[in-house]
Parts: structure tokens; C-alpha cells; sequence
């Protein structure tokens, strides 16, 4: 999946939010817990299944809010959104 992660990184990027994909396995919490250190506002999270359907979840780590089943091309519009 790590090519389909960086493939909506891109995509992210050329819309101009900056984003990074986690590149060490670790549990869901502790990613969040990254995310936070470093003040990251959005986490995406997807697996095999989502990214075959191009959704995915969108956490609003700052706000506590989460989006399910967003497809790729609505993430950068919540995350202007805020």
C-alpha cells in the first residue's frame, strides 16, 4: 500500500497541504500520539481495504472530530475546511 499512500500524499501536496506518511509500524495510538508531538491536525487512515475503494478515515486530531468513508478527492476540502 505504500505506493498508494504516496500516490495521496502527492495529491495533497499539489493542492498545498503539506502531509507525510508514517513510515514505522506501530499501533494506530501511538501514530496519533506522533501526530500530536508534532502538531499535525489530520490523521488519514486506511488500510487495504479502503484505499481499494479510494476512501478513507479522516480524524481531526485538534477538534477530536472524525470523517468515515471520505473518498480521496473530498480529504483535502475537510481538511481546509478544518
Amino acid at each position: 500500500l505504500f505506493d498508494q499512500y504516496l500516490i495521496l500524499v502527492q495529491k495533497l501536496r499539489d493542492q498545498g497541504i503539506q502531509a507525510e506518511v508514517q513510515l514505522q509500524k506501530q499501533k494506530i495510538g501511538a501514530q496519533f500520539k506522533v501526530a500530536e508531538r508534532k502538531k499535525i491536525p489530520f490523521v488519514i487512515i486506511a488500510g487495504s481495504e479502503e484505499v481499494s475503494k479510494k476512501i478513507c478515515n479522516l480524524k481531526n486530531i485538534e477538534k477530536g472530530i472524525e470523517h468515515k468513508n471520505v473518498a480521496f478527492d473530498q480529504i483535502a476540502d475537510l481538511m481546509i475546511k478544518g
